[in-house]
Parts: C-alpha cells; sequence; structure tokens
C-alpha cells in the first residue's frame, strides 16, 4: 500500500481510460472504479490524459483534437493548420522546397 492510497492496476488504468474517452464524468468514473476525485485526476494527470471542463458541476471530458483555419504567413490564404508549428500553407511550403534546406512534410 502506498501514503496516498492504493496502487492503480492495469485493469483500473485502461478502465479509467476507457470511461474518459466515452467522455463519462470524473465523479462517475471515481465511484465506478471505488476511487476518490482527487485519485481520478492525479492518475489521469500522470497517464497524460486531457480532461476539459465541460460543465460548472465540476464534470469533464476529453478535449477533442481541434483542427485550425489559419492564414498562410507567406501568401495570406486561409488553410487548415495540421497544428502548432503549420503556418505555411501547402502550395507555398512546396514553393519553399529545397530552398536553404527546407523540407516539408
Amino acid at each position: 500500500m502506498m501514503a496516498g492510497g492504493e496502487f492503480w492496476s492495469y485493469q483500473q488504468k485502461f478502465l479509467l481510460e476507457k470511461f474518459i474517452i466515452n467522455n463519462e464524468s470524473v465523479v462517475d468514473i471515481a465511484r465506478r472504479l471505488g476511487r476518490s476525485t482527487a485519485s481520478v485526476y492525479l492518475k489521469c494527470s500522470e497517464l497524460g490524459l486531457s480532461l476539459k471542463k465541460r460543465t460548472k458541476s465540476y464534470h469533464y471530458r476529453i478535449v477533442p483534437e481541434r483542427i485550425k483555419i489559419l492564414p498562410c504567413l507567406k501568401c495570406h490564404d486561409d488553410f487548415t493548420s495540421k497544428g502548432v508549428g503549420n503556418r505555411i500553407c501547402p502550395t507555398c511550403a512546396q514553393t519553399n522546397q529545397g530552398y536553404l534546406g527546407v523540407v516539408y512534410d
């Protein structure tokens, strides 16, 4: 037994991930796993499971991946960004390919 409570079994970790993916509230997850909500929050943090507040009543859900429409830094046309570092549209990226060793995926 740990200082803060019992160890999490592999089955409990698996169920935790499953419940979060199914957008169950932390309160419900804690009740189903026989854990405190604080324990659920801590284990989510340790496992890298992202939670976002969904209502004012402390119910949480997983944060979906978000696609952003951004203006290209070169031509200023809007395009669908693939992530934080993607600020040049595919057309301009293709044009830049090979300049100064620049390689885009």
